[in-house]
């Protein structure tokens, strides 16, 4: 929990829900333009993975990975890196398993700076060409964004609403990972940090919340995060979830009390 405080207004957490939330459709011409590209470029994820006995570390880039990632060495399991989690780990000698972008914007082409030959890279079909010309042999799929898009039905189609955590949660799910660890999902900025170290990209704007034990700072962008991570977790039941570190999406969730977590 932070003291910082941004603005008089405080949101109330325990009654947030899913209403106000929607896609902007300026994006949808540039989003098709690249699915089409990409998709006559790359192949499709096949959607199979292997080894599903041992559980999944869904690895995001908030701001708790920076307490946490040490958990990685001894993680007795796969380790599936999103956005700018994939060098954060490399750098620390932790190569992942798997790694999914999801975003459209240009600077995700300065994203990952060090690929591995051992890593999946399972990336969305709407990004910038130049963001997936970085990995080596991207296995393509799509989000079904925009209800009148055609999208090529050889490519996996997952119906995810926000962001590149919740999209490598669903498709681990879908490939047979009903256990899962997440890291750095935090939905949430700790110490007045938004993530785990630079991150390109604009800037958020804090949102303060409050919760039954105390006031918490979001933003306006990652507030939807908090409720659509619960609202997966609803229709997952069997999806079993284990938050390490003490970021905000942990005690948002444990507050509300409408799905079942673990917290280390």
């Amino acid at each position: 929990m932070t003291e910082k405080r941004y603005s008089d207004k405080v949101l109330d957490a325990m009654a947030m829900r899913l209403d106000g939330f929607h896609i902007d459709t300026a994006f949808q011409a540039e989003v098709e333009a690249n699915m089409a590209a990409n998709t006559a470029r790359y192949r499709p994820f096949d959607g199979t993975c292997a080894a599903r006995d041992r559980p999944m570390a869904i690895v995001g880039y908030g701001p708790t990975l920076k307490h946490t990632w040490e958990r990685l060495r001894f993680f007795d399991g796969h380790i599936w890196s999103v956005s700018k989690a994939h060098d954060f780990l490399m750098e620390r000698g932790i190569v992942p398993t798997f790694h999914t972008d999801t975003d459209i914007s240009a600077h995700k082409a300065q994203t990952v700076q060090n690929p591995h030959p051992g890593t999946r890279y399972v990336m969305c079909a709407k990004m910038a060409p130049a963001a997936l010309a970085t990995v080596p042999d991207p296995e393509l799929f799509n989000l079904d964004i925009y209800p009148d898009s055609t999208y090529d039905l050889r490519f996996p189609l997952y119906h995810v609403r926000f962001d590149a955590s919740i999209t490598a949660v669903e498709i681990a799910y879908k490939a047979g990972w009903l256990r899962q660890h997440w890291f750095g999902i935090d939905y949430g900025l700790q110490d007045g940090e938004t993530y785990a170290g630079a991150h390109e990209g604009p800037a958020h704007i804090p949102v303060r919340i409050a919760l039954p034990d105390g006031e918490y700072v979001t933003s306006d962008l990652m507030r939807h995060g908090l409720v659509l991570a619960e609202h997966l977790l609803n229709r997952r039941p069997t999806l079993g979830v284990t938050i390490h570190g003490d970021g905000l999406l942990a005690a948002f969730l444990k507050a509300r009390r409408r799905c079942k977590i673990e917290q280390l």
